[in-house]
């Protein structure tokens, strides 16, 4: 099971785009799409180890701190969904 979502943001971008050219003639906005997708094969256990490694130890205790409610959710759902 999963979520896609499939959300068609050309015609808002047009729409910026023109506006900006008001003031900025030169402006070309662009959409760029980047895969943020976390790969469900790497355990959660896994990713926050890594971020972790990334942030240091005192501000990663503060982050889990204050997102441990989203990180039980996360793993009651897996527990469902898997």
């Amino acid at each position: 099971m999963g979520i896609k979502y499939d959300i068609d943001i050309s015609n808002n971008i047009k729409k910026l785009e023109g506006l900006v050219k008001e003031f900025f003639p030169e402006f070309k906005a662009e959409i760029v799409y980047k895969n943020v997708q976390i790969d469900p094969n790497v355990h959660i256990e896994e990713r926050l180890k890594k971020i972790k490694q990334e942030l240091g130890g005192e501000f990663y205790e503060k982050l889990i701190e204050r997102n441990k409610d989203d990180i039980t959710f996360w793993e009651e759902v897996v527990k469902l969904y898997g």
